[in-house]
């Protein structure tokens, strides 16, 4: 909801902090663009003056907020006929009346309301009167004034005149120490026992101050609860909407793969028709290359020297003038080829594009590194894929489940080390832009074509594990990908490939370790100079850039 047509309810307390012209378009009405005057709050949230509201229906016939098309009317109020009825029924923003009077106040010339044609320096918060110096004294000595408070025009504020305005009775100039609930009134002593003496109950102002302000403060949490779960709702039906245009983008793939495959399978398909021809020539092939096959195994065991010559001449001669080495016939139609490795692409990129989407739908709150089954034979996964430890003195490879995600630090503990880290060692860690499933595990994370290692000594940066040591791993938006020793930075890799998996090698020195829960980064910006972060002089930068697959 919203307490003014364009300021949030709760957020007039930092009207203090805002600037001018922020000041004054809050305290705009949006028909007569002037400050409010006695503003009524609709059923939308949004404020208009009382006077507007009964002439966008007396001479508009117009029953709709002007900022957000809402009704006016509510259910309640359908009877009701009367324009200034209708404008009464609805609640006043007296805080946003009083804070409007009190900058108009404030913005009028100051000149003394005494003294003609003197410069006004103070002004009394309780009756609004501007005073010069010599006024003063005759205000505070007046019995009507003389519990008034004066301020100095250079320091006091718009939020604090309008909360001190109606702290002194009008009729008595006496302080406001009582309620009485039957007239929804503050009233002074001596109006409590003359005028309201006959009242049901007179309350101690202080007392129903107390109690209003806990009250407040419980619907201001109810209304925060109920701020932050409809931004839970919206980010999920946002959620729901990127999914159907990606599964409306799927579709349509889908559909091209259809069109593609019935131009490959159709009857009439002139593709097929060369497929049969292509596989008829190829037969064709095949039969004489097993005749001359036979041939040449028959003159190798059976010719004499003389013979064994001449037909070694007449099978190079039949070979050079016979199709029988190329890969496929050279008068073969390549189009039903081309148009087969389009399906295959096609159809590796719906499955990149399904592992994003899965990717993607993990909330930030729950990413958790994990290592994937497909991995070398000496390990053993523990806790659900979160704990790797390499059994024997090969086959410790393993790799991330998911992929990484930027400006998240996913942290590895070292829990277990085969032996203290040597000088020449080399890096145990690498990354790929393979998915899992596809990767093809080797024994030595070295000797894998698709993983890039990570380096372990650059530009003089040693390194040196330990056993209970936190190795932390981090994407920028960059795509730049940082490697953390015990929360310090070492070096940064740029050009990764994304999707990003992250490989580790058990069995070099390193025996087990396990994912911690990752740590998101916020509020984080990546100032760059040329190739490096700035203050990062002692971190070392790296190329890794890898063709994703």
């Amino acid at each position: 909801m919203y307490s003014s047509w364009n300021t949030p309810l709760g957020e007039h307390s930092k009207m203090a902090t805002t600037s001018p012209d922020n000041r004054a378009k809050e305290l705009e009405c949006p028909v007569c663009n002037n400050h409010f005057i006695m503003p009524k709050i609709l059923p939308c949230g949004h404020l208009v003056c009382r006077h507007c509201i009964i002439f966008l229906i007396s001479s508009k016939n117009e029953l709709h907020c002007p900022v957000c098309r809402h009704t006016i009317i509510e259910q309640k109020m359908q009877n009701i006929k009367c324009p200034s009825a209708i404008a009464d029924s609805l609640p006043t923003d007296i805080a946003m009346d009083a804070l409007a009077m009190s900058v108009d106040v404030l913005g009028q010339k100051p000149e003394c309301c005494v003294c003609d044609g003197v410069k006004a320096d103070f002004i009394c918060l309780q009756c609004r009167d501007l005073l010069c110096s010599l006024c003063i004294n005759a205000h505070e000595k007046l019995s009507a004034t003389r519990n008034h408070c004066v301020e100095n025009l250079r320091t006091v504020s718009a939020e604090r005149l309008a909360a001190n305005g109606s702290a002194v009775c009008a009729d008595h100039g006496e302080k406001l120490s009582f309620y009485c609930p039957n007239h929804n009134l503050a009233v002074c002593a001596s109006c409590a026992i003359k005028e309201h003496k006959t009242c049901s109950e007179v309350k101690d102002l202080d007392m129903e101050m107390e109690s209003a302000k806990d009250a407040m403060q419980v619907i201001a949490h109810t209304l925060t609860e109920g701020e932050i779960t409809t931004k839970q709702i919206i980010r999920e039906l946002d959620s729901c909407e990127q999914e159907s245009l990606f599964c409306q983008k799927l579709c349509g793939s889908l559909i091209a793969i259809c069109n593609k495959q019935k131009e490959l399978t159709s009857p009439d398909s002139t593709l097929m028709e060369a497929v049969r021809d292509t596989k008829e020539k190829l037969y064709q092939r095949l039969g004489r290359i097993r005749s001359y096959k036979t041939i040449a195994y028959r003159a190798r065991v059976v010719s004499l020297r003389p013979g064994l010559i001449h037909a070694k001449r007449a099978l190079q001669e039949r070979m050079n003038t016979q199709d029988l080495l190329t890969t496929r016939p050279a008068d073969t139609n390549t189009e039903f080829l081309r148009r087969t490795t389009d399906c295959n692409e096609l159809l590796r990129r719906i499955k990149s594009e399904l592992r994003q989407l899965e990717q993607q739908r993990k909330k930030p709150e729950e990413q958790q590194m994990t290592f994937h089954r497909n991995r070398g034979y000496g390990v053993i996964l523990g806790w659900n894929g979160v704990s790797a430890e390499c059994q024997g003195h090969y086959g410790g490879v393993v790799v991330s489940s998911s992929a990484m995600e930027t400006n998240f630090i996913f942290e590895i503990q070292v829990v277990e080390m085969k032996r203290d880290w040597q000088p020449d060692d080399i890096m145990f860690c690498g990354i790929t832009g393979t998915h899992p499933n596809d990767l093809n595990i080797k024994q030595r994370i070295c000797d894998m074509e698709d993983v890039k290692m990570c380096h372990q000594a650059i530009n003089g940066l040693a390194m040196n594990v330990k056993q209970y040591d936190i190795i932390g791993l981090m994407i920028d938006p960059a795509n730049n990908f940082h490697f953390f020793l015990n929360k310090l930075p070492l070096y940064i890799a740029k050009h990764i490939p994304r999707p990003c998996y992250v490989v580790f090698d058990l069995d070099i020195n390193i025996k087990k370790i396990i994912a911690l829960p990752a740590v998101r980064l916020t509020n984080v910006s990546w100032n760059w100079k040329g190739n490096q972060p700035e203050n990062t002089s002692c971190v070392s930068t790296i190329d890794l850039t890898v063709d994703s697959p």
